[in-house]
This record gives C-alpha cells, structure tokens and sequence, in this order.
C-alpha cells in the first residue's frame, strides 16, 4: 500500500511551488494533477512517472469528483508515492479535503504540502494587499459560486455585505455582475473599490480597477476572463507593485518553447514584462529516416553542416539510433551557423569548426565555400532551410547530402489573443515569422500600426521584410517599425527591445 500526498501547487507561477511540494513532484511514481497547475512542474517529474489529468475545463468537469477518488485509491495500492497535484491550496476550494476522506476511509495514508492560495498572492501581485493597517484587519475568502450548477441562488449576501475588511470571491468571474449587485442591493456602497485579476500569477495576468458599480462591466470591456480573482474593499484600490509585477502587457513572444522562456525571463529580470503569443514546435518528416541511413555511411563525409539546434539535436539523436561510437567521428568537421547552433553541438562535446562571421544562411554558405575545402558534406536541415539554401549549394559546386529532416509548426500561445493589443513583437527565426502570422491570417485578427517588430537574425528580418512588402498586406502594416539586434542571441534581442 502506497500513500498519496495532496500537493498544492500555488497560484500559476511554476516557481512559486513549495520546495517541499518541488521534492515530492520529483521523486514520485505517479501525478494526478489539475487544469490550473503550472504544467513546467511536470518536466520536473523523474523519467517513468506516470501522468494523469482529471481537470476541470470551461465546459465541466474531465472526471467526477468520485471518479477521481476512485482513481487515487487505485494508484495508492499500486503504487508506493502518488502525487495528487492541485492548483493553489489543497483545502481552499480545492476539494482536497473531500480527497483526503475518501482516501482515510479506504486506509490509505495521506500527506498535505500546503501551496500559496490565489486567494492572497494574486491581489499581491498586482500591488493589492488583503489586509493593509488603518484600512483592512481581516479578508474574508468566499466561493463565487455553488457547487451544483455555478449559479449563487442562495448565497448569504446579507452577511457578506456587512462584513468589514477586504472580500476575496474566487470562482465568480461568471457571476460577477450579480456579486456585484447582490452586495450593493444588502448595503454594500457603490462606491467600495473593486478588483479582478484574471490569469493571476501568470504571464497572462490583466487586472481592471474600478467599483462595485461599474466593476463587471470594466471587466466585460477588457474581456477579462476566469480563472479569476475578484476583490472588494478598500485595499483594492491599492497598486503597491511596479507595473511589470502586475504584469502590463510590454512584448509578444514568437519562438519554441525554451527561447521564450529564456527571452522572458530576461525582460522580466531588466524590468521589462513578456507573453508568449506562439510556440513553435518541431515535427519530423521522412527525411529523418534518409539522415539515418546516411549517418550509417558517415565515414564517406568530410563535413556535416548545421543551420540550426535542432538539426543538432536530430543528428545525434538518429547518430544514437545508428548503435554507433562517438569516436567514429574523429575525422569528421562540423560547421554550425551562430552561437546557438554553436552551443548545442558543445552539448554534445563538439565544437564547431567553422563558424560564419554573421549568423544568416546566405553568409553562412559563403563564407563556408570561400574558406573550406570539403570533399562532400552532409546537411541535415529544417524544410525552410533545405529550400532557402539548395540554389547555394548547387551554386557552391561541392558535393553534398542535404536532407530535409524536419519542419517547424507554430501553435497559439497562451496569450496569442492578445496579439493585437501589442505595441512590441519579438521574433527569432524567419519561421517563426511566417508561423506567427499564418495564424494572424487564420483569426482575422489586424496587428496595431506602428508596432515595433524585433528581428533576432537575419532570417527573421528577411522573413519579416517580404512579409510587409507583400501586397496581400493592407497599407497601415507597412508602418510596422522593423528593428534587428546587433547580434543573433536572445540576450542582444531583449537589450534591443528594452533600450
């Protein structure tokens, strides 16, 4: 018999986890976990462990209540450790505690890591204190609506409404407008401050001020939308964090997954704020097996060169598949278009032998045939880079493999309805260029004139400048500001976009 420990896993921010909730997350056989959670917390999970999701989405709930007990008490008896991952506190509206009888009915050992309740750190992070002397000496946490149906038919208002101190309502943003009126209706003055922070903790978050007389509908104008946490008091009116903290729209991110968490984190550490509008993501084509085969005959090949990481990634990946012997590369030279692509070929205990002077394919090609001497190469590339650079290469007159080995697909990002609100866009690559705005195209949506655009490279640049010469654009895109930052890293980029 197993035991299961009831993580809360805090108010959105991965990092603001417990360490004792982090440790548990790491060593454990199985998560059972929650639509709110922090997704980055999996990755933290040791290879094996068993993922299970029994959230709740905007339509109802993945499972049952009782299905999820159910669930928990099997993996309890096959398993030593179950994580059982909620989002802010287990106990605060997090039904934990009816998980935990279920569990104690059925004998099964139960541990509790309390998390940081939204209830309190996501007024904090958009500068609202719960309690503040002279103004507020208790807060009172309320559900913001029923369990059965979501509706508040017989919410006590006549109690909350003489109630002194700040009123935190989470689960209400559907029921906004009645709250709102309900308090005014039992005595509540029009006039008391009020707030809703939506997606707290988040690079999503967007809070609206305002009173209980106009509150819902700020919140409709803004299309604030849950998970959110609304506020009524006096403290609401508060803003004792820089802008940044409470999460002020600034820069729209473009890149895969780890570029924007990298960008991100370092806007935010210089002040600046960040939201992730698309992801890319790498799919493998046929080519991947051809690259197989090939790696089979590496020893034919005098050079293997790299437009980018992931062709880095792919090389050794299928070089792996092969059974094969990193000293079979002893006679083998490596040439690698900019640091980054640099710098995941160290990864693997290789450094490059060449690299061009400016990160962009064109220079790379150029600079590569003027000062290498190669016998036959093998190029493993993205599509994008098989078809920029095929004309290159035949012009280059060197013997060469090149094989589309994959394509890069752009998803919407967290935030990518928020595209249109931007006055700055970050982009890292010329596909990430093409993607974003594919599904800019897809949506109908109009980015804002006079947006500034920054271009990490020169493939981004390219992109971005066929992209506003385009006739299929209207006249106002071409006002777009296009900026390049000095060298191809995601450092220089967030320099140039917070200079």
């Amino acid at each position: 018999m197993g035991k299961v420990i009831l993580v809360g896993s805090g108010p959105g921010d991965a990092s603001l986890i417990t360490v004792k909730g982090l440790e548990q997350i790491r060593d454990c056989d199985v998560i059972v976990y929650d639509r709110l959670i922090a997704e980055e917390l999996l990755s933290f999970a040791k290879p094996g462990t068993r993922f299970t999701y029994v959230g709740k989405d905007p339509a109802g709930h993945a499972l049952k209540q009782e299905e999820i007990n159910r669930i928990l008490t099997e993996y309890a008896k096959q398993y030593e450790t179950v994580v059982r991952l909620k989002g802010g506190d287990a106990f605060v509206f997090g039904r934990g505690g009816e998980e935990a009888q279920a569990l104690h009915a059925q004998q099964i050992p139960v541990e509790v890591i309390p998390g940081v309740t939204s209830a309190i750190a996501v007024p904090e992070l958009a500068g609202i204190p719960v309690t503040h002397r002279g103004v507020s000496r208790s807060f009172h946490v309320i559900a913001g609506h029923c369990r059965e149906d979501g509706e508040l038919r017989e919410a006590p208002f006549d109690l909350y409404a003489k109630l002194d101190g700040t009123l935190i309502f989470l689960m209400g943003m559907a029921n906004l407008d009645t709250i709102a009126g309900q308090l005014i209706l039992h005595g509540k003055s029009k006039q008391t401050p009020a707030a809703v922070i939506s997606d707290g903790a988040s690079e999503r978050t967007r809070a609206v001020r305002g009173t209980l007389s106009d509150i819902a509908a700020r919140a409709k104008e803004e299309k604030l939308t849950a998970p959110a946490v609304i506020v009524i008091g006096e403290t609401a009116d508060f803003s004792l964090v820089a802008s940044h903290q409470a999460n002020q729209l600034s820069v729209g991110l473009t890149g895969t997954a780890d570029t924007n968490k990298k960008a991100r984190h370092t806007i935010e550490c210089a002040g600046g704020g960040a939201i992730d509008l698309t992801e890319l993501k790498t799919v493998k084509l046929p080519g991947y097996h051809i690259l197989t085969e090939e790696i089979g005959r590496i020893a034919e090949y005098d050079w293997v060169l790299f437009a980018g990481k992931q062709s880095v990634a792919y090389f050794f990946e299928a070089f792996m598949e092969r059974g094969l012997d990193i000293r079979s590369l002893y006679r083998l030279r490596f040439a690698a278009i900019g640091e980054g692509t640099g710098k995941a070929l160290r990864m693997h205990g290789v450094y490059a032998d060449f690299m061009p002077e400016h990160a962009d394919r064109v220079s790379f090609l150029r600079e590569f045939a003027q000062t290498c001497c190669a016998k036959k190469i093998l190029f493993p590339a993205a599509v994008r880079s098989y078809h920029a650079l095929m004309g290159a290469l035949a012009e280059s007159k060197i013997p060469h493999t090149a094989i589309p080995v994959y394509d890069v697909r752009g998803i919407r990002g967290a935030c990518f309805d928020q595209a249109d609100r931007l006055d700055k866009i970050a982009f890292f690559s010329g596909s990430g260029v093409e993607e974003f705005f594919s599904l800019i195209r897809e949506s109908e949506m109009q980015i804002k004139p006079y947006c500034k655009m920054y271009c990490m490279g020169n493939s981004a640049l390219h992109a971005l400048k066929d992209l506003t010469e385009s006739a299929v654009w209207q006249e106002n895109r071409k006002t777009w500001d296009v900026i390049a930052a000095g060298e191809a890293t995601v450092a220089c980029l967030a320099d140039c976009i917070l200079s």
